[in-house]
């Protein structure tokens, strides 16, 4: 593998024959270039990669506007689509209605396998002494033409996808773990992955250090920044820079220095952009006050609520706890399986949540995960069942 004629789709009439050839075929690698607000506003779809064993086809989605055969081929679920770690692949797929079935993701399989760090790179280097070129990993895909070292870039994610899943298939067929991956690409055809919340745009540092009043201030800005950067087509960072929002809200700089300011597009330094930020934090500065929002930090009676009791374990309780009943499960899967398959199949965060009541047993991903959780648990004479 690897050595696949590789062919720029530029025409609708040339993506209707590639469609007819992947309908035939039982299997085909698929990977997306896109841009997530790095050089333009939203999350764009740039490029498809779609590779059989004797063609790649890198389709060009901005000269081929109508994907519907294509999406029909990503329905169809009697072709498997190879993806490696799919899920922004999916999402975006998801946000144009388009929701691919039999989606066999490799680095999943790879962390299955004990692989510390699964990713494409490293386990092409490992397995088949392969070097990725990321020159172009931050390539600007909008750009067009295309050059030839981008469309061999965006190929080399497809190409070798093929002799990776045959090697990582045969190793965990006949193993424990393979009901493991078949409950993930079942999971994979019924998940239905969500656009961004628009109406959320406060990072987690954000509600981890912001009063409750500048963290609804800041996110009334945040949501006008994004408009903003919808109208010039630009990164909503591009627009105003994230720490000059901050400083905005912390009172560190004054509004009617405006046009003084760095860190933002020149198109809005000016005096009647001035007006319309100081327009908008009067506002959010209103709707804060008409709210009762105060300025103290409720993150910890958050939680509290969300976890109800839950929040009354202390720390050493909660590891005394974790010990107990989740780290010899822990201990044993990773002897079964390996250290990290095993803490992927019961990490840390999952412990501390399962011990806290943020979630469940019963809440993991996976029937068969479960099933093996407990299981284990079971032959090591623990019993699971508050957890449940």
């Amino acid at each position: 593998m690897g050595n696949q004629e590789i062919i720029l789709i530029e025409s609708e009439k040339d993506l209707t024959l590639v469609v007819s050839d992947l309908s035939q075929k039982s299997e085909i690698a698929v990977d997306l270039e896109f841009d997530n607000n790095r050089y333009r506003y939203g999350f764009t779809l740039c490029l498809i990669q779609v590779a059989t064993r004797s063609h790649c086809y890198i389709i060009d989605p901005f000269k081929c506007k109508n994907l519907d055969g294509l999406f029909d081929v990503f329905r169809n679920q009697q072709i498997t689509k190879i993806m490696h770690c799919p899920g922004e692949d999916l999402r975006l797929l998801h946000s144009m209605g388009c929701y691919p079935q039999q989606v066999l993701d490799t680095d999943f399989c790879g962390r299955l396998l004990n692989y510390e760090n699964p990713s494409l790179a490293n386990l092409l280097g490992q397995l088949f002494n392969i070097t990725l070129d990321k020159r172009h990993q931050t390539s600007n895909w909008h750009n067009r033409p295309l050059s030839r070292e981008q469309v061999e870039y965006a190929a080399m994610d497809v190409l070798w996808l093929f002799e990776l899943k045959d090697f990582l298939w045969n190793r965990i067929e006949h193993t424990r773990l393979f009901e493991v991956l078949l409950d993930e690409i079942q999971y994979l055809n019924e998940v239905r992955y969500q656009p961004g919340d628009k109406e959320n745009l406060l990072t987690k540092a954000d509600r981890a250090a912001l009063t409750d009043h500048d963290q609804f201030v800041l996110n009334e800005l945040l949501k006008f920044r994004d408009k903003m950067a919808s109208v010039f087509n630009l990164p909503p960072a591009h627009v105003i820079s994230n720490s000059l929002m901050r400083m905005i809200v912390s009172g560190e700089i004054d509004l009617n220095d405006w046009v003084n300011q760095k860190d933002m597009y020149s198109a809005i330094k000016n005096e009647k952009f001035q007006r319309m930020i100081q327009k908008e934090y009067q506002q959010a500065l209103r709707q804060a006050k008409e709210k009762n929002i105060l300025k103290i930090k409720s993150r910890a009676k958050r939680e509290e609520d969300e976890m109800g009791e839950s929040m009354l374990f202390n720390k050493a309780e909660i590891l005394a706890l974790k010990e107990k009943y989740l780290r010899p499960v822990q201990q044993e899967l990773m002897r079964m399986f390996g250290e990290h398959t095993g803490k992927f199949l019961l990490g840390e965060g999952v412990s501390n949540d399962i011990i806290r009541g943020k979630n469940r047993i019963r809440d993991l991903k996976g029937r068969k995960r479960q099933e093996l959780i407990l299981e284990t648990a079971e032959s090591l004479g623990i019993d699971l069942g508050a957890y449940c």
